[in-house]
């Protein structure tokens, strides 16, 4: 075989067997196949031994787990949270896929929940209420009790990105919700799911992924509850995922390369040809 044709043949080899390198990789995931309560329980998966943090105002909350599904109570806002550390996602850049499984009974009230990632320092405030208020989501999506949804792009209940009404979404049905961040940009971009619909976060002209002018400030990924009104909902399937960033992924195939190269010349060496 000429040195071209090995070349060739060992590159194209070497992408086949790529994708094995750049699957993604499971960074937090639960499916709360315990009892008792959420707060101080460590995820199936988790990094650096981190656990989740659920509290109301310093008092262990209400969210817990039924050895299926996590529930949280009607009574107060509030979050549960698992820190990643300051500056996780700056220092880490890749795409992260934060997803969980959300089922709300129907309803009229606007009680929702929510998904999403969270600023930095929202522990010392002792959780006190959900990703509108005190515990700001940035970005977070929450799915309502009337199937209803909403994204937001900025702390708190800022920078309303998407706004859909009423009926849009199946309530009584468990709904698979995901954000997509990709933190490899220099301005991060965001893309949101319920399903296999993606939420238009710009306007259909503008196209459905969202580019931040201001990367956020955020270290810990979550859930929240509104509080209020009547009938119980139930989460499953926690996750983040991350993928390499791209420039990494450029990296593998030019190895992969460099040792088709040198493969090549082996050849040559070896055969005279």
């Amino acid at each position: 075989m000429n040195s071209s044709k090995s070349f060739a043949l060992t590159l194209l080899l070497g992408l086949l067997l790529l994708p094995r390198g750049v699957q993604a990789t499971t960074l937090i995931s639960d499916g709360f196949n315990r009892t008792g309560y959420l707060n101080g329980s460590t995820p199936d998966i988790t990094v650096g031994g981190a656990k989740w943090q659920a509290f109301n105002n310093a008092t262990a909350s209400t969210w817990s787990t039924s050895g299926t599904v996590l529930t949280a109570g009607l009574d107060l806002q509030q979050t549960a949270l698992i820190d990643l550390g300051v500056n996780y996602f700056v220092s880490n850049p890749g795409v992260y896929t934060l997803s969980s499984t959300i089922t709300l009974a129907a309803g009229t009230s606007s009680k929702w929940v929510s998904l999403g990632f969270i600023q930095s320092g929202v522990l010392a405030s002792g959780l006190g209420g959900a990703m509108n208020g005190s515990d700001a989501g940035w970005p977070w999506v929450l799915m309502r009790d009337n199937g209803g949804a909403a994204v937001f792009g900025g702390s708190a209940a800022s920078n309303s990105l998407a706004s859909l009404g009423a009926g849009t979404f199946a309530t009584d049905t468990a709904q698979a919700v995901s954000l997509v961040l990709n933190t490899s940009l220099a301005n991060w971009t965001l893309d949101v799911y319920v399903g296999a619909t993606q939420l238009d976060l710009n306007g259909v002209a503008a196209g459905s992924t969202y580019t931040f002018t201001a990367n956020p400030d955020i270290q810990y990924v979550g859930l929240s509850v509104s509080g209020g009104g009547t009938g119980l909902e139930s989460i499953d399937n926690f996750s983040l995922t991350t993928v390499p960033e791209p420039s990494a992924m450029v990296l593998m195939v030019s190895g992969v390369a460099v040792v088709g190269l040198f493969r090549s010349r082996h050849v040559r060496l070896k055969t005279g040809y």
